[in-house]
């Protein structure tokens, strides 16, 4: 975390969703579904501990020091608001 302050000036929001127009008006119904069940992981996620959500997690995406991820995730994861993945006035500023 101390490169991404030194470096963005404080913590950076890694994650982010996108998507083209044209898919958004070709099948509007499977972005509605995408984005439900983004929300439903974040609400999931505001209501569990970070170390609960990293023993969900396979060792792919956590790597092998738990400890490390978790520190990581959880700073991550306060730049937003969980349940709805908009980014504070804060994580807005150094992204």
């Amino acid at each position: 975390m101390d490169d991404t302050v030194e470096i963005f000036g404080g913590p950076y929001s890694l994650a982010g969703i996108m998507t083209r127009q044209d898919i958004v008006a070709r099948d509007p119904e499977l972005v509605r579904r995408f984005v439900a069940a983004i929300v439903k992981a974040l609400r999931w996620m505001s209501e569990h501990t970070p170390e609960d959500i990293a023993t969900v997690l396979p060792k792919t995406v956590t790597g092998s020091d738990l400890d490390r991820y978790v520190k990581i995730f959880w700073v991550n994861f306060t730049t937003s608001t969980p349940w709805t993945g908009i980014l504070t006035q804060k994580a807005q500023t150094t992204c």
